[in-house]
């Protein structure tokens, strides 16, 4: 039997294995905890934390440090300014978004970029992060 008559014989089975591969490859990494990027500390054009609660229902950005990133029970993150989450600034983050795949432990003792739209969450401020792009970690 020729190269060519089993290639031709076997192409599909070969395609298939092709095709499969590929697919448990793409679902690895799209399992895979995501990673932040990193900015620059002299790179600082956003609101403080308490700057943020004069901005609220407005498109913006804050920089605040990590005191507290956890997850509740329902699969929701939040990484807060402080750990009563009350007297500080709040990154909620729902269990369905593309971010909910971030890994928490990257953020705890960091000082972080969120971008978004500021909001009132029972007296606290907070940004909800749909997307990963909407967090930054400083250097």
């Amino acid at each position: 039997m020729a190269k060519s008559d089993w290639f031709e014989e076997n192409k599909w089975v070969i395609i298939s294995c092709v095709a499969i591969g590929a697919l448990v490859l793409w679902w690895i990494i799209a399992s895979m905890p995501q990673q932040v990027s990193t900015l620059s500390i002299s790179d600082s054009a956003c609101y403080s934390a308490e700057q943020a609660r004069d901005h609220k229902n407005e498109d913006g950005c804050v920089n605040f440090h990590v005191g507290y990133a956890y997850e509740s029970s329902a699969g929701n993150k939040f990484i807060d300014q402080y750990e009563d989450y009350t007297t500080g600034f709040i990154v909620y983050i729902p269990s369905g978004s593309s971010a909910s795949k971030l890994n928490l432990d990257q953020f705890n003792g960091k000082d972080i970029r969120v971008s978004g739209k500021v909001v009132d969450y029972g007296g606290a401020t907070e940004i909800i992060v749909d997307d990963i792009s909407q967090i930054k970690i400083y250097e």
